[in-house]
């Protein structure tokens, strides 16, 4: 789950991590290589509805690479938000179909009963524990 952290040392475009590209995309599958399911925090949370039209936070995390969009506050406008972007071509059907198919794998996982990569052997990685100390350090004023 992402949440609507700021992050300024990391990205210079004020934009929460649920909706930074540079983050989702950047950091989370490029650097630590997570290649699951991407969800957001809630959706209806004042670290995005102080900032940003329901309709604008969600075309805004599809396109940092979010898969699932948790709890906006009317989902009609949340979907047809998404639809009228891909309509537009603002987002791919390919990006759409990049979080289908992530779901789907999901999906097949859970009802086949095979397990998923144990947390432990990913997150506890030598390199994602530099990363961590990296990020703490250049976090510190």
């Amino acid at each position: 789950m992402m949440g609507h952290l700021m992050t300024p040392e990391i990205t210079d475009n004020g934009l929460p991590a649920t909706l930074s590209r540079s983050i989702v995309e950047g950091v989370l599958r490029e650097q630590l290589g997570f290649d699951g399911v991407i969800i957001t925090d809630g959706l209806e949370m004042s670290a995005i509805t102080a900032f940003y039209s329901e309709e604008e936070a969600v075309v805004m995390a599809v396109e940092a690479g979010i898969d699932i969009l948790l709890l906006p506050n009317d989902f009609s406008k949340a979907y047809n938000a998404v639809l009228t972007a891909v309509m537009d071509g603002r987002i791919s059907e390919e990006r759409i179909d990049e979080s289908v198919i992530r779901i789907l794998a999901l999906k097949l996982r859970a009802i086949s009963g095979k397990p998923t990569q144990a947390p432990e052997t990913v997150l506890g990685s030598p390199e994602h524990q530099q990363l961590a100390e990296r990020i703490r350090e250049e976090a510190r004023p």
